[in-house]
């Protein structure tokens, strides 16, 4: 399948997940605060943002087996083979540790702490089960699934493996407001969930099975010493994915260890709400990765520094111009959406949505790096990122509130996606003979300087929402225009080629 193909089937089934992410963030959300209230809601966040920080030891490890069997799948299956078996012995023990992390916490009486939620004591138990039955129900199928599920990218399944994961996060979704609307508590939203991941996961057992037979039983042919060196050179990527966690996840710990969970709320909703636009750069970027990883490998430059542009222009105009295009409509959703019961702040979704749109800029540089498993380029980042957001965070939390957070978090993605992902990208590819040139990088930056310019003259009440969204609107459409006259000839047809599998056109190439 060729490249336009498989980014174009990526393409579809990208839309139908980042569909499914904008219903979660439309329907859930509105409807946890209606029946378990605005308290409840914010312990529900503290749990999945503590069991997310504890999966994040199996991710990492995951991560770095799925890029070795993404290297190795096509021209070594002997070695794919050992690497998978071996990865499953340690996905087995990574889970049953994160078991007993999640037993003694509840042992301890040590949840309430955790998630900022000291006052209600007698929320600690329900809690602290519930964090044993979601870390069970992972080791049963996302410890080993995880690994397993890698399977599918190298040998060109992306729209089957992201086709599991809208089915699994579907009924995850239905299996809550479900439990929700009938009565249950946060215990009985645990269990019920819990025990429909486990029946879609044993089908997804069983479609693996029987597309990959020839690498069957997966847990055979594994060796410890392998398994153990794969393991330690993973760490520095289970390292930085706590960091990452910690940006995300744990920032809501760290926020609600400051001041309680009633900040939980408004900060996860307007996260949410932001992270829907980031949905989209992925539905552009994840069908590429395999692609990166053999133009890297192969020292195809002048194809990989197209790739990278192409993730800028396409990326940026989706992004960027949703961004700025729904400034008038972002507060009267949100104040519907939440029912009225969470303030808007504008100030706060103004930092936290150009931090969406300086993420998107550092996206393919990101994913470029992690594909390639530069250890050095992904720890830096993430050191550097955690750093600034909990410092800045710590400092000014208690003087401006959630506005600190999200100066914390734009701080961090100029930095860390922006300016360090650009330094070491520019300097693998100039490994590889080529030159990712200033005038490429700047053409692509000033789209996000044009959105950070729009925003700051809504914040500081210059223009309306509504003046800001059209003014904006047209320099940027202006600038996309002139950007695409610098993508080279193969870049702009291949898009074009793209754009057509949409709109069932023809188009002959220029000669």
């Amino acid at each position: 399948m060729s490249v336009e193909k498989r980014a174009f089937a990526g393409t579809i089934i990208g839309t139908v997940s980042f569909t499914i992410g904008l219903l979660q963030t439309i329907i859930l959300v509105p409807i946890l605060i209606k029946f378990w209230g605005v308290d409840n809601y914010g312990l529900w966040l503290g749990l999945t943002a503590l069991t997310s920080l504890l999966q994040t030891i199996d991710v990492g490890h995951q991560n770095y087996i799925g890029n070795e069997i993404s290297k190795f799948y096509s021209s070594e299956p002997l070695k794919v083979k050992v690497i998978l078996a071996s990865g499953i012995r340690i996905a087995v023990i990574l889970g049953f540790l994160e078991l007993f992390v999640a037993i003694l916490i509840f042992t301890f009486n040590l949840t309430g702490k955790l998630i900022g939620n000291i006052a209600l004591q007698t929320k600690n138990q329900e809690i602290g089960l519930g964090l044993i039955i979601l870390i069970l129900t992972w080791l049963l199928s996302g410890s080993v699934g995880g690994i397993l599920g890698r399977l599918y990218l190298p040998s060109g399944l992306y729209v089957r493996f992201t086709t599991w994961g809208i089915i699994t996060r579907f009924f995850n979704i239905a299996s809550i407001l479900i439990t929700v609307v009938l009565g249950g508590n946060i215990l009985v939203a645990c269990i019920f969930s819990s025990i429909v991941t486990l029946f879609i996961y044993v089908l997804l057992f069983w479609d693996i099975y029987k597309i990959f037979q020839h690498l069957y039983p997966f847990w055979v042919g594994g060796n410890w010493k392998i398994a153990l060196a794969n393991l330690s050179k993973s760490f520095f990527i289970i390292g930085v994915g706590f960091l990452l966690q910690f940006q995300n996840n744990g920032l809501a710990l760290f926020v609600s260890g400051i001041a309680g969970v009633t900040l939980l709320p408004m900060l996860n909703t307007m996260r949410t709400l932001v992270n829907t636009f980031l949905l989209g750069t992925t539905i552009v970027t994840q069908p590429l990765i395999p692609e990166m990883i053999r133009y890297h490998a192969q020292r195809e430059h002048e194809k990989l520094i197209g790739m990278i542009c192409a993730s800028w222009w396409v990326g940026g105009t989706l992004i960027n111009l949703g961004l700025v295009l729904t400034l008038p409509l972002i507060e009267p959703i949100y104040l519907y959406w939440t029912r009225g019961q969470i303030n808007f702040n504008w100030l706060l979704y103004l930092l936290l949505a150009w931090s969406i749109s300086l993420k998107n800029f550092g996206n393919p540089l990101t994913v470029y790096l992690m594909g390639i498993n530069h250890i050095q380029a992904q720890t830096t980042i993430a050191i550097v990122q955690t750093t600034i957001i909990l410092g800045i965070t710590s400092l000014f939390l208690a003087k401006y509130g959630l506005v600190a957070v999200g100066i914390a978090i734009v701080f961090s993605e100029i930095i860390g996606s922006v300016i360090m992902a650009t330094i070491y990208t520019f300097i693998e590819v100039k490994g590889l003979g080529g030159n990712l040139n200033f005038t490429k990088i700047t053409l692509a930056f000033s789209s996000v300087v044009i959105v950070g310019l729009t925003y700051i003259s809504v914040g500081l009440y210059w223009l309306s929402p509504l003046i800001a969204s059209i003014v904006g609107g047209i320099i940027l459409i202006g600038l996309y225009l002139w950007q695409w006259q610098y993508l080279s000839m193969d870049v702009r047809y291949r898009l074009i080629k793209l754009f057509h599998k949409f709109t069932s056109l023809s188009y002959r190439h220029p000669t």
